[in-house]
């Protein structure tokens, strides 16, 4: 019964134009925020620490998710 219940929630949300609007913009926004913290654009930047913490370290991870919460 709870396989039938995600099944049709599925099948519903994938037909819809939201969903997908919604998970390309969840992905720039990390990858944006990924790469600020890497250091990409020069007139843009986060600081989630000290030189030697690097931008895919689980630290920064966890400074971004709560930033963007």
């Amino acid at each position: 019964m709870l396989g039938a219940l995600i099944g049709f929630e599925l099948r519903r949300r994938l037909k819809m134009l939201s969903s997908y609007i919604y998970a390309a913009i969840l992905a720039a926004s990390g990858f944006l925020l990924m790469a600020m913290n890497a250091g990409l654009f020069k007139s843009l930047s986060t600081a989630t620490g000290s030189e030697r913490i690097h931008a895919n370290g689980p630290f920064s991870v966890f400074a971004n998710i709560n930033l963007m919460g």
